[in-house]
């Protein structure tokens, strides 16, 4: 059984490609959802906050080369940036649960801040 920590990172990985994959055609449905949703301390890596920013900060679809130009705006764009990326929407499982993804990132982070106790889903510990 994944820690609930990795679990978290994976589940908020899945979101962000889930997100940039969806726009890449120029929909916003993932990143409204989202939105809706989340805000950056809800994610518990750095990295991840600041690309989710990044996305939120989009005055367009938030697909890779928008979210790129994004992240150099607020200095925080090198080659590793540009690799997690392209990482983050090869590792991703499918944009077309990206609801799911921003439930699980959403309940990790109440459970976090002592708000709802993690439930349980599919016998995994969320």
């Amino acid at each position: 059984m994944l820690e609930v920590r990795e679990a978290t990172r994976e589940a908020e990985a899945a979101l962000l490609g889930a997100i940039l994959i969806d726009s890449s055609d120029g929909s916003i449905d993932a990143i409204s959802h989202a939105r809706a949703r989340l805000s950056p301390k809800d994610f518990i890596t750095e990295r991840h906050q600041i690309i989710y920013q990044a996305m939120l900060n989009c005055t367009e679809s938030p697909d890779i080369i928008v979210v790129t130009q994004q992240l150099a705006k607020i200095k925080h764009l090198d080659q590793h940036m540009i690799a997690f990326l392209n990482e983050l929407i090869a590792l991703c499982p499918t944009h077309l649960h990206y609801k799911a993804y921003t439930d699980i990132v959403k309940e990790y982070s109440e459970g976090r801040q002592g708000r709802q106790q993690p439930t349980v889903r599919g016998g995994v510990e969320l």
